[in-house]
């Protein structure tokens, strides 16, 4: 199954690919309600940027939220790229699925904003695997609340993708 990549642009686009992160918000974080959801995708909308992640049949099977810089620094620290939100439906929970999309990511990135040198991720501390994932290519800088922030310089993180090719 090939997944692709489409950012958000229309009304269309946002509504569903909002619906889908509404459904799938517990996969995220087990404890997010659906107020501070909303209140995600309004950031996303506002002042980041929300992908759809579609299947073969032009399904949505994912969603990736993000911004350029942190909401720390007024999301000035343009050289960082925070991803906030990144959701696969069950199904399609590969390693192959994984490595694909987040090249995919790395690639849209790369192209839409040169200047980025970070990647940074936000991480539930409840969610055990992906803790132990993104400690494999990333570092933790922070904890804040229930979250675990990782970096990883974007080269380091190309390499460890193209790894996988």
């Amino acid at each position: 199954m090939n997944l692709e990549f489409i950012k958000c642009t229309t009304d269309d686009d946002f509504a569903k690919t909002s619906i889908f992160y509404l459904e799938h918000r517990l996969d995220l974080r087990r404890d997010l309600d659906t107020i501070e959801a909303v209140t995600a995708l309004h950031g996303y909308i506002t002042n980041g940027h929300l992908v759809q992640i579609t299947d073969d049949l032009s399904n949505i099977v994912g969603v990736v939220g993000y911004y350029y810089g942190t909401p720390e620094k007024e999301f000035e620290d343009k050289h960082i790229v925070l991803i906030e939100a990144a959701i696969l439906a069950r199904k399609n929970r590969k390693t192959a699925a994984f490595v694909r999309g987040f090249q995919q990511l790395v690639d849209t990135i790369r192209l839409e904003a040169s200047d980025v040198r970070l990647f940074q991720f936000n991480v539930s501390a409840d969610n055990h695997y992906l803790l132990k994932l993104y400690s494999k290519f990333a570092e933790p800088i922070s904890t804040e609340g229930s979250f675990h922030r990782y970096s990883v310089e974007i080269e380091r993180l190309k390499e460890f993708l193209d790894r996988f090719s």
